[in-house]
């Protein structure tokens, strides 16, 4: 059933290739990096906004100072990248003038793919709370259920 809507301009015309949807993961390697420059830019400019949907939006720092050391977290969203197999997700820097030669480094090497499998276990973990109903997925206890069996 053709659509009957006056004053529109209907065509044929597709999507040209080049504008096709990407690889996922060439879209999170690309989040990722977006991610990174404006902390670059956060840093360089703690005044520093971007627009999102029509609102200007403030980064959130990725990185905090512990006594006398500067820890970066990457970030994937509002999870943070695992950096190593060990469970690792912050670097240990000296001084916070190392913040942006080491975000570069971090960036070159997830524009390269270097991080593409921790990106996407992370990506088919987003947005999956643990459910409320521990009886509703098998295999899962809860505290009072382990202690029970111990």
């Amino acid at each position: 059933m053709p659509l009957k809507i006056k004053g529109l301009r209907l065509s044929k015309e597709t999507r040209p290739a080049s504008v096709a949807p990407k690889e996922p993961k060439e879209v999170r390697r690309q989040k990722l990096v977006r991610g990174i420059e404006r902390q670059i830019e956060l840093i360089r400019n703690p005044e520093y906004t971007f627009e999102r949907g029509g609102k200007k939006i403030s980064p959130t720092a990725w990185s905090f100072q512990k006594g006398d050391k500067v820890f970066l977290s990457i970030k994937y969203g509002s999870r943070d990248v695992p950096l190593d197999g060990k469970g690792s997700t912050a670097v240990v820097l000296d001084r916070k003038e190392d913040l942006i030669p080491t975000l570069e480094a971090i960036r070159e090497a997830a524009s390269k793919g270097d991080l593409d499998p921790e990106l996407e276990a992370l990506s088919k973990n987003m947005g999956r709370a643990a459910p409320k109903n521990p009886a509703a997925s098998p295999g899962l206890q809860t505290h009072k259920e382990e202690n029970a069996s111990a």
